[in-house]
């Protein structure tokens, strides 16, 4: 099949549902607003949000929850689209959110968290399961929680790492689950039509890289661990760095890793406040998206285009909420979307 005839209904379907998502005036008026029912009330006028913030909704559940149930809602009218190996990257994407499940579980049992967990506290889209989640929830102990995950590939990911220290056993258990994620989102890359392909990896590459540069940079500056193990948990299948250029960075001092990476066309990451760095990384991606999406566009990338961009305003919507619940007056400085740029 041509990319056309697999992406035509998709890629219809995406440009009208980007007619929906917040413009650049849409966040200014946001911003201004003095309270989060202000915020919710204007949400709830959008088409992409008014199923989920209704006052029934909302009894049920946390707003922030009802807000981040909206995407899988995008998300799902996308994935029915497509068939075979399309449908099976679509359902890699999704991954990412049982992982991150996993990993909020693992480290509320670390924190001895033996609260009653709701499933509506879990992210968990419908058209991705691969566990059952009623025993991870009742497990009061990791060697419980991990042998409730028999029968997938995460038992036997996390279980070499049961016996280790606390703190080196939750951020290798994190650092595994990851990797594995990323690996299989490149396998399903691999089975898609060659230009479609290229794209996802050149979009994954690019996610690598900053991911692999904020790792390595917190690696040298708090944690206390060799530039080896620095290494070793560097994820594969970046854009712009080999293996060489990738090792060479993790055996920098700190002072000569920034020069490295001032070189670089990832130098914005550090040309701000050090906690707006996870912010900066994400703000590179949002608008390297656009870059993709000029001059592809009846391709694969402008459904995937539409689900990193309203994930993204997603994020800045819950960043505005939290601003106004702690009466922040940086509000714009804090969001992905550059304001100041569009």
């Amino acid at each position: 099949m041509t990319n056309s005839s697999i992406h035509a209904a998709p890629v219809a379907k995406a440009h009208v549902m980007m007619g929906y998502l917040i413009d650049k005036e849409g966040f200014e008026t946001l911003i201004k607003v003095d309270s989060a029912e202000d915020v919710i009330r204007s949400l709830a006028t959008r088409p992409q949000y008014q199923s989920f913030l209704t006052q029934e909704q909302l009894a049920s559940q946390p707003v922030e929850m009802a807000i981040k149930q909206a995407f899988f809602n995008v998300y799902e009218k996308l994935y029915h689209y497509y068939i075979g190996a399309y449908r099976d990257f679509f359902k890699a994407l999704l991954l990412r959110y049982e992982v991150e499940n996993i990993k909020y579980l693992i480290r509320r049992v670390h924190n001895l968290s033996h609260f009653n967990i709701s499933p509506k506290t879990l992210l968990i889209p419908s058209v991705y399961k691969t566990i059952s989640y009623e025993n991870l929830m009742k497990a009061k102990q990791l060697s419980t929680l991990i042998e409730a995950l028999s029968g997938t590939p995460y038992r036997e990911l996390l279980k070499p790492f049961i016996d280790e220290e606390p703190a080196k056993m939750l951020f290798h258990m994190e650092m595994v689950l990851d990797r594995y994620y990323f690996n299989v989102l490149r396998d399903r890359m691999g089975q898609l039509n060659k230009m479609d392909r290229q794209l996802m990896l050149k979009l994954l590459g690019v996610n690598i890289d900053l991911l692999n540069i904020q790792w390595i940079y917190r690696g040298i500056h708090f944690f206390n661990i060799s530039p080896e193990e620095i290494f070793n948990f560097t994820l594969s299948g970046g854009l712009k760095f080999d293996y060489k250029a990738l090792k060479a960075l993790c055996y920098y001092s700190l002072e000569a890793f920034r020069r490295e990476l001032d070189k670089s066309e990832y130098n914005i990451v550090f040309n701000t406040r050090e906690y707006l760095m996870e912010r900066e990384m994400e703000r590179y991606l949002y608008y390297e998206i656009d870059k993709i999406l000029k001059v592809n566009a009846q391709t694969i990338a402008t459904p995937v285009a539409l689900l990193f961009k309203f994930e993204y305003e997603i994020r800045d919507v819950l960043t505005i909420l939290e601003a106004i619940r702690f009466k922040s007056t940086e509000i714009e400085s804090y969001l992905i979307r550059d304001l100041r740029r569009d």
